[in-house]
């Protein structure tokens, strides 16, 4: 009978030493030689979301998924198959107010409860799961029964990040032995608080994965990168990583229908918020993929699946329970429903913005695409309605900036617009117009206001608590005094939805012919 081995993160030498002990796996007794089977199911980026989310890609926008239905498609793989390992490739926090929940203490503690109840055999760690800070994560972390991996990160004394993170496992399911080595995306930096940052070091993600192949290949007949750095860094690996057999990724929130081969490595990728499983039937035979068979499930109950396990339904109804008690109540409604929109200007975003220009008094105001969460629907809005699109808990700020900084944004605004490549910020107090030239973006007329813009003039800007702390990565801005205004800007939608009905904001046309 093989071994599952823990391996922690940033000891490389000695890694079975300083790793907190966890619930072993099942191992399976390795069958005759010859091709081995085995059911890999994996997820990514299910950020909390509990209940049903709509799915945009199916006819009528459905909600589907959930934990009830990923508990049930999960058991019934499990009865039909005798080797089944189950990943997840980070994310697994921020999205709904479940994040907040406290477990013996532990914030978050919920969510990896569920990891736990539906059988999960590692997950890696995504930058969301940094949102609360160092010392949540830490915390959750070392409570949680399910091992988390992440081997690009350390701790600034080149010790492990945090106690119980591990850099790999290995697994064994039927008689296939399987090496999971957890990275988290190399943009880490840009991604996380300054305080978070100033606790890790993040090493570069080839020296360290080639390093842990280089451990692993010898006692083991699979190699899988469990990645959250997004599909396109994931190609990038593939590339560089010779001998590396499956990427299962997460980060970019890409649904691959199929596995996508990158030389000799399958790239897998199954979507977000626990609306999809990924599913990989592979054979293995001579240290490598013999044959792959790949499929994205949505999670719409069939007659054939199992029931959820008792334990995810239990927890699910005191999850919702708790959540219903503080978040459930109702703060408005909206006459349509106001969308986000990443490329340019949406209803959402616009909404957002107005609301921190008419709090602050600034002559602009930005918000960051990736910073709105979800759509708000039509009808009855409760405060969790709000937490779903608002849930890192920033507050307005104010900065200068001069016309020509602006005109930047502006610029790069037109081209995130034109090419679809890059995420626009989200403005409210500000118009432009453009028009296509071949490849480039002729910026036709800006205004503030009603005025137009003057690029060596001074102009008070608003924008949110995160994009102040990453001035040079999102407003490609050097260092700049900035000034707090007021509680969350969740609080001022609440308020706002006070004054009656939201009607979504008509977004200015920015394209002209």
């Amino acid at each position: 009978m093989g071994v599952e081995l823990r391996l922690c993160a940033g000891l490389l030498i000695l890694p079975l030493l300083g790793c907190p002990k966890r619930a072993p796996a099942p191992i399976s007794v390795a069958p005759p030689d010859g091709p081995r089977s085995l059911v890999l199911l994996h997820t990514n980026d299910i950020h909390c979301h509990y209940e049903p989310t709509p799915a945009r890609w199916l006819d009528g926008s459905p909600a589907i998924g959930g934990f009830a239905d990923l508990s049930a498609y999960l058991e019934t793989v499990r009865a039909q198959e005798p080797a089944v390992l189950v990943l997840d490739a980070g994310d697994i926090m921020s999205g709904t107010p479940l994040s907040d929940l406290e477990l013996d203490g532990v914030v978050g503690a919920e969510m990896t409860g569920f990891l736990a109840d539906w059988g999960y055999d590692a997950w890696a760690l995504g930058n969301h799961e940094f949102d609360k800070g160092y010392d949540t994560i830490a915390a959750l972390v070392q409570s949680t029964a399910v091992p988390p991996l992440c081997a690009n990160i350390q701790g600034p004394d080149g010790g492990p990040a945090m106690p119980g993170l591990e850099g790999a496992r290995v697994f064994e399911r039927g008689g296939v032995r399987v090496g999971v080595i957890g990275i988290t995306t190399p943009e880490l930096e840009r991604l996380v608080s300054a305080e978070t940052w100033s606790r890790v070091v993040l090493l570069d993600e080839v020296e360290v994965v080639q390093e842990w192949m280089e451990r692993l290949d010898p006692e083991t007949d699979l190699l899988v990168l469990l990645s959250h750095s997004g599909l396109e860094t994931d190609r990038y690996l593939a590339a560089k990583l010779p001998g590396l057999d499956l990427i299962v990724g997460g980060h970019s929130h890409d649904a691959l229908t199929q596995p996508e081969q990158v030389g000799d490595t399958w790239i897998a990728q199954a979507g977000s918020y626990a609306r999809s499983v990924g599913r990989l039937d592979i054979q293995v035979q001579d240290d490598a993929i013999h044959a792959i068979q790949g499929q994205l499930v949505n999670l719409q109950p069939q007659p054939d699946w199992a029931a959820p396990t008792p334990a995810v339904l239990e927890r699910l109804e005191r999850v919702s329970t708790a959540v219903d008690a503080s978040y459930g109540r109702v703060v408005g409604s909206a006459t349509g429903p106001v969308l986000r929109d990443s490329y340019r200007q949406g209803s959402l975003g616009l909404w957002v913005s107005q609301l921190m220009l008419e709090a602050t008094g600034a002559d602009v105001a930005f918000y960051n695409s990736g910073g709105l969460r979800a759509d708000l629907p039509a009808g009855e809005l409760t405060y969790a309605d709000l937490y779903q699109v608002l849930p890192f808990g920033n507050a307005p700020v104010t900065l200068s900036m001069n016309g020509a900084e602006l005109m930047k944004i502006v610029e790069r605004n037109a081209f995130s617009e034109a090419t679809r490549g890059t995420s626009s910020l989200q403005c409210a107090g500000m118009t432009w117009t453009w028009r296509a030239a071949g490849n480039d973006q002729i910026i036709v007329s800006s205004m503030v206001g009603r005025r137009p813009l003057e690029l060596d003039r001074d102009y008070t800007v608003a924008t949110n608590s995160y994009v102040a702390s990453h001035l040079d990565q999102i407003l490609r801005l050097p260092g700049r005094e900035i000034q707090p205004h007021g509680p969350p800007i969740i609080e001022l939608t609440e308020k706002a939805l006070q004054d009656g009905p939201l009607q979504p904001p008509a977004a200015h046309r920015t394209e002209v012919e």
